[in-house]
């Protein structure tokens, strides 16, 4: 345990996931409710088993405690996959994990990526469209925390929910597409398109 608090605070200082860093100051306090943390290395899409979690205690803000997984009062995910690869002492989010037999009920749908990231399997993308070009350019979103399945010469494998892959391959066929790498949950209020200097500067700032 003490070794997965080194390699959590580790991961903190050079940018590594929230729940990492929070995992770390949990083992120190020792204070909180429970949560669900991973208790070894796990690869996007492995098949959970009981020995797979550990619970952690750790006292959070209110919306931080809202994505992760309790351990009080529910039962363990055990025969759920990982979303995502997850590291040994990290607090697992409600987007990390799905229900066994959730990749029979979505379907593959392949992407071509305008200026595509550093991405691998089991990352989850922001997916942007882009329109217009010089001073009638503007960017939108399209898609929130899509899974990708695999990463191809151009672009993307998404994995996209069932009565998606219309929209999904509408998109490919005749819309440029950006993406963005670590896609969270989707923002409380709509995003409005950008479509100026100035509005893009504005959202940044």
């Amino acid at each position: 345990m003490v070794r997965r608090i080194v390699v959590a605070a580790a991961a903190l200082a050079v940018g590594g996931a929230v729940s990492m860093g929070l995992l770390a100051d949990l083992a120190v306090t020792g204070g909180g409710p429970g949560y669900l943390a991973v208790a070894h290395d796990q690869p996007a899409g492995a098949s959970l088993t009981a020995d797979s979690f550990e619970v952690v205690k750790v006292t959070l803000a209110p919306a931080q405690a809202a994505a992760l997984l309790p351990a009080a009062g529910s039962r363990l995910p055990v025969g759920s996959r990982t979303t995502r690869p997850l590291s040994a002492g990290q607090l697992i989010e409600r987007g990390d994990l799905e229900a066994a037999g959730a990749e029979a009920a979505s379907a593959l749908v392949a992407v071509r990526i305008k200026d595509l990231p550093p991405t691998r399997a089991g990352d989850r993308v922001d997916i942007f469209v882009l329109s217009g070009s010089g001073d009638h350019a503007a960017a939108q979103p399209f898609a929130w925390a899509v899974p990708v399945a695999a990463v191809t010469g151009d672009g993307l494998v998404l994995r996209v929910a069932p009565r998606q892959e219309l929209a999904f391959v509408y998109a490919a066929g005749s819309l440029r597409l950006a993406a963005a790498v670590g896609g969270a949950a989707p923002p409380a209020a709509p995003m409005a398109p950008i479509s100026s200097p100035d509005q893009a500067l504005a959202v940044a700032s």
